[in-house]
């Protein structure tokens, strides 16, 4: 778990996100691998 979930610090954005399925996929595993590539070409 991403250790500033729930804190102060945690920037507006991560909390205004809605999860849209391009971005999350079908399982877990999907998202971790389209993160993945949305890192690699950005």
């Amino acid at each position: 778990m991403c250790r500033i979930f729930g804190s102060d610090d945690r920037p507006d954005v991560c909390s205004q996100f809605t999860a849209e399925k391009w971005v999350c996929g079908e399982t877990g595993n999907e998202a971790l691998q389209i993160l993945d590539l949305l890192e690699q070409v950005t």
